[in-house]
């Protein structure tokens, strides 16, 4: 097998049979110059194209409509690949950040969900098979197989495939056809009954488990939405989006062996019970061990914490993979108002014991939502302290240096001193601002490493005062690395003075640029967020005239902070101000009242639990800095 880099070269890659050609950046790489992440990316993308030799160039999709076939088998073949190669890169645990999450995410919305296999035609419908659905959703069903075929018979079912149809093309339901063959005599699984509901439907659902008895949980299912305002899109075909569900099961009484080799059960399109004969009533049950399987779960409040009790005593009679998953179910599933945010929050107390990568980047990732909805409230001091309190070990242990970083180590060391910094960890913030003075110094030679800028800058704007916040003006106004700009363009809205906040964006739009400060300052702070809605509603005439229909966008994209009755009345007042703005305009405008009443709603259902909760909390751990 021939590899070649190309210095300029469209595509990322392209698996020309026995001549794989790569993009310089996807396939160079040397530890002397590239940082750890970019060999990962070198060895994902030629496991990737080496997976295509079997998925795609020994057997082809018969038409774009299956395409899955090629680039689901090939990501699949990435993490199956580094396994092999690079073990401690743990790949397994990272597929879940880079395809299975990335896949949930643009599942969980109408606008974006797709059915896997769906009818192309025209070359525009072609080019866009090549998505999320497709790379991440795809790798996501092969994966699931592990839920409910053997392994044994699943490579025998891939063999199979391979040896039938070699130099041939295929569709969706031959692979079906030689999976349900290897497990004939086995558990004699339908593999085309149970998998067309996942490859002909957009969607994923979520299982909500309730245990009615010490002997009995009942399951039930339902499509999942990450807006509870949102709906099917009908102009895809569906099967009633209910799905053939493979559940997986374990407690803690089962111990490692639940975890290797877990209970199972069929959800066959619709409700059904799981069998606790063997769990006590005082213990807990874990459904979808390890995220095999491409759905969320949802608990009754009691077994969210006897969970959550579980992580705080021993968190790794949970595999790490299962502690991310509970973690991101959990603050998802709360954000639509199906569990109380507490459950989700409850989860994170152990995270100060946490050593593992993933369950943090996880934690990271889903937290911003609980920020907005705190961050204009009595209640934030109290999240703040919380979160220093369990970063402040993990930041501690890894520091700021990266030259000598193991591949996980360094990401971990990334999310630590983004999170220890953005809640105010002293340690953490004393150290920034050091760095960012040493640059003042010197600003020809920038030491800052540049995985840690973003944090620097912000920080040091925050903490600091007007020197800072002017240095960073002029060397943005000097800059022309485009990367380099955006950070220092969103470290000036960093700032808690109110008077540079507003500076900040009467000078931009004096540049016709903003939109781009408005947004900077908003995203920042509580002071931020009413500088910058204050602004952009006395200055809107003069926006429009800038931006035309588009300025309309800069007022909705405040929603997601929106959550008092009087931000929805300003919404509103607004509306009737302008009530002659285009269609697309209106469109965006219920779109934001419909954010605004939701999050209102979650206030009400939440805030009282979460103060309680933050109150009893803190007052155990003190004041952290």
């Amino acid at each position: 097998m021939d590899m070649a880099a190309i210095p300029q070269f469209a595509a990322g890659a392209m698996e020309n049979w026995g001549l794989v050609l790569y993009r310089e950046t996807a396939m160079l790489y040397d530890p002397e110059i590239h940082m750890p992440d970019r060999r990962e990316y070198v060895a994902s993308i030629v496991a990737h194209e080496l997976g295509h030799m079997w998925f795609g160039n020994f057997v082809t999709m018969a038409w774009w409509d299956h395409l899955w076939l090629n680039e689901g088998f090939a990501t699949f073949s990435e993490y199956m690949g580094l396994g092999v190669v690079e073990p401690q890169f743990k790949p397994w645990d990272t597929f879940l950040m880079y395809a299975m999450y990335s896949a949930l995410r643009s599942d969980s919305s109408s606008s974006s969900a797709t059915p896997l296999v769906r009818e192309t035609g025209w070359l525009i419908e072609a080019n866009m098979m090549f998505d999320t659905t497709t790379y991440s959703k795809g790798g996501c069903m092969v994966r699931q197989f592990q839920s409910f075929l053997e392994r044994d018979v699943i490579l025998q079912g891939f063999r199979d495939y391979i040896q039938r149809y070699l130099y041939d093309n295929v569709v969706t339901d031959d692979l079906w056809e030689m999976l349900t063959l290897a497990d004939k005599d086995h558990r004699n699984t339908d593999v085309k009954l149970v998998m067309d509901t996942w490859s002909l439907q957009a969607g994923h659902p979520v299982v909500n488990v309730t245990r009615l008895s010490p002997e009995v949980a009942h399951l039930t299912q339902e499509r999942f939405f990450s807006d509870p305002n949102d709906d099917h899109d009908y102009s895809w075909p569906d099967l009633g989006y209910t799905w053939y569900i493979p559940i997986t099961y374990t407690s803690g009484e089962m111990g490692q062996q639940g975890i290797d080799n877990p209970h199972r059960a069929w959800m066959n399109k619709g409700p059904a019970d799981l069998n606790l004969t063997d769990v006590s009533e005082t213990d807990w049950i874990l459904v979808n061990v390890n995220k095999t399987g491409f759905y969320r779960v949802n608990y009754d409040n009691e077994n969210w914490d006897k969970l959550a009790k579980q992580l705080r005593e021993d968190h790794e009679v949970i595999p790490s993979q299962s502690r991310a998953s509970l973690v991101d179910d959990a603050f998802r599933i709360s954000q639509t108002l199906q569990t109380e945010h507490v459950n989700a929050l409850k989860l994170t107390e152990y995270l100060r014991h946490e050593k593992e990568y993933v369950p943090w980047e996880l934690t990271y990732r889903v937290l911003p939502y609980t920020d907005q909805m705190l961050l204009r409230t009595a209640e934030y001091g109290m999240h703040e302290n919380y979160w220093r309190y369990l970063v402040s070990p993990t930041y501690e242990y890894y520091g700021w240096n990266f030259e000598d970083s193991r591949h996980l180590d360094y990401y971990h060391r990334e999310v630590a001193i983004e999170m220890a910094c953005q809640y105010n960890l002293k340690n953490c913030t004393d150290e920034a601002l050091v760095l960012f003075h040493q640059w003042m110094q010197d600003p020809v030679n920038n030491s800052i490493s540049i995985e840690v800028r973003s944090d620097v800058y912000c920080t040091a704007i925050r903490h600091g005062g007007l020197t800072e916040w002017e240095f960073v003006y002029k060397r943005a106004e000097d800059e022309s690395d485009s990367n380099e700009l955006s950070r220092l363009e969103s470290a000036l809205g960093c700032t808690k003075d109110t008077w540079l906040l507003q500076r900040y964006m009467e000078n931009y739009h004096a540049k016709d640029r903003a939109a781009t400060a408005i947004e900077n300052c908003r995203d920042k702070s509580s002071q931020g967020y009413s500088t910058a809605w204050i602004y952009t509603l006395t200055q809107f005439d003069a926006l429009l005239q800038s931006y035309n229909v588009t300025a309309y966008t800069i007022v909705w994209d405040f929603a997601p902070w929106m959550n008092t009755d009087m931000d929805l009345q300003q919404l509103l007042e607004f509306g009737r101000t302008y009530n002659d703005m285009p269609e697309s305009a209106a469109s965006g405008f219920y779109n934001a009242i419909e954010k605004v009443e939701t999050n209102i709603k979650w206030m009400a259902i939440n805030q009282a639990s979460i103060e309680n909760w933050l109150s009893e909390i803190t007052t155990k751990i003190g004041l952290f800095i």
